[in-house]
């Protein structure tokens, strides 16, 4: 095994116009690589230095195996500013990836014990092991980079695949992934024929402010990750089914639109939309709940086989036009909407 006690890195050190003095950020120590059952065994510390990162700067640390022509770079360690790590928090909340487990300490503050097992490759004989650090600035580009040279590799015979493993102090609790989903109606008023959502339109701006009332609740936590919002638009069951069909189609689509608009940093893949049609099931529940005249008739006909224009006209027809103007009134309005479904993971530590 090849032993290194201590080695300071001066790589990313405080930058300031005219020049500054070396301040070392991070120093890695007790370095070294061995040979077990065919595979190299490779570990260090890293130890916070004397000067802190940036709030808004990122320090990324890779080890790599370097050989003949070769190179294999390893798991890296990434230490994030005190305001870097918040950004980066927030932006994974409302992405398609599942939030990134806690492997290293925001701005050094403490030990990181590394271990990473590889195969030997022949290639390898020879080599070197290099730490790769980079430093990343607000605006996310590179602003300095060194290599530094940690041991050299002993010669071993081919062996199973790679495993990494990076170790910690105190283990942390593994994450638990529940996933969850909130549903809800938003009975946006749409006038007849039309599916642009208007929010001064009867009750439409309480509405829009509930479902983003949800979404908000939702995207501002910290263990949670939306994974999709599905929109069902509906429309009333009068004129024809093809022209209502459409309109329930562009109700979801105004829906989605309204939401990327006020939501433009988010996904526009998380969210679907999809024609209900003609929403003859909330009719009826709404119906059954009603005191309206002739009801009893009208469920007969709601429960019946017959096709939805036979339906639509037995409708008409009933008690000479009085109940269905009492419908087109109080009753379809409710029926013109558009149903969402908020799919959430939830992420948790598992107690121990």
């Amino acid at each position: 095994m090849i032993m290194k006690k201590l080695l300071f890195l001066t790589g990313f050190l405080a930058l300031a116009a005219g020049g500054a003095s070396a301040q070392p950020v991070y120093s890695v120590r007790d370095v070294g690589m061995s040979n077990v059952d065919d595979s190299v065994h490779i570990r260090f510390v890293v130890v916070p230095g004397e000067k802190n990162i940036m709030p808004r700067g990122t320090l990324i640390l890779t080890p790599v195996i370097r050989g003949t022509g070769q190179v294999l770079p390893l798991e890296p360690l990434v230490y994030r500013g005190r305001l870097a790590e918040k950004i980066h928090s927030r932006n994974e909340v409302f992405s398609r990836r599942r939030p990134s487990l806690p492997d290293t300490n925001s701005d050094l503050e403490g030990l990181t014990y590394y271990h990473a097992v590889v195969p030997f490759r022949d290639w390898m004989r020879g080599g070197g092991l290099v730490l790769n650090s980079q430093w990343y600035g607000c605006k996310k580009d590179m602003v300095a980079e060194q290599n530094t040279l940690l041991a050299e590799p002993v010669p071993a015979p081919p062996a199973p695949p790679v495993v990494v493993v990076v170790e910690k102090p105190v283990p942390a609790k593994p994450l638990v992934f529940e996933v969850k989903k909130v549903t809800g109606n938003a009975y946006l008023d749409f006038p007849v024929g039309k599916s642009a959502i208007q929010p001064d339109f009867r009750n439409n701006a309480a509405e829009l402010a509930k479902i983003r009332g949800t979404l908000d609740s939702l995207i501002q936590a910290k263990n949670v990750r939306v994974r999709g919002i599905t929109l069902v638009g509906y429309a009333s069951p009068e004129g024809s089914t093809q022209l209502n069909d459409r309109l329930s189609a562009e109700r979801a689509d105004a829906l989605k639109a309204y939401l990327l608009q006020n939501y433009k940093k988010g996904d526009p893949g998380l969210i679907s939309a999809r024609s209900g049609g003609e929403d003859w099931n909330g009719l009826r529940s709404l119906v059954a709940a009603s005191s309206i005249r002739g009801k009893e008739a009208l469920l007969k006909i709601l429960d019946s086989d017959a096709s939805d224009a036979a339906k639509k006209a037995s409708i008409k027809a009933l008690n000479g036009g009085a109940t269905y103007a009492t419908l087109l009134k109080d009753y379809y309005p409710r029926l013109r909407k558009v149903e969402y479904t908020i799919d959430y993971e939830l992420v948790q530590q598992q107690p121990r």
